[in-house]
């Protein structure tokens, strides 16, 4: 069943009008975001940041034992970090590399080393959490050694 359409007065907008000084919107959103009020508040102690870098290299002629004129390679870095409190706070970081001369792993798993005979194609690059107290700050996981930081 249509609905008869109402002739609007000239300087009249289609916008739901306003009742009691709301919107009429103003129930749903009570009702359909007040659960995820918590998640937005929550979101303020979130952090990220990450980049995709490519690099490519071109050879005027190719050699007697490599017949490619190009090389290509690529790396996709994201870390995050949460601050569970003011005194602790959890770090991770992924890398997921690859390239076109058989430097990167082929196969699909996450390694956790550093050092490998190849470069992994998905690798944690960190996983710690930090707790810190006054001067004493520790910090337990996968990390990186900050000389500097880490004298005494």
């Amino acid at each position: 069943m249509k609905r008869a359409r109402v002739p609007q007065k000239r300087g009249q907008t289609p916008f739901p009008r306003r009742r009691e000084g709301r919107w009429r919107g103003a129930r749903w959103w009570k009702r359909g975001l007040s659960p995820f009020l918590p998640c937005l508040l929550l979101a303020q102690d979130f952090s990220q940041r990450g980049f995709l870098e490519t690099t490519a290299v071109l050879y005027p002629q190719t050699t007697a034992n490599d017949a490619s004129h190009a090389v290509g390679e690529g790396l996709f870095r994201y870390e995050a970090f949460y601050k569970a409190a003011p005194y602790l706070r959890f770090a991770g970081g992924i890398d997921l590399r690859g390239d076109t001369h058989g430097e990167t792993e082929r196969a699909f798993g996450l390694s956790w080393w550093d050092r490998e005979r190849l470069r992994p194609a998905f690798a944690i690059r960190r996983f710690s959490a930090t707790y810190t107290r006054g001067k004493l700050t520790v910090e337990a996981g996968k990390q990186f050694i900050r000389w500097g930081k880490a004298d005494i």
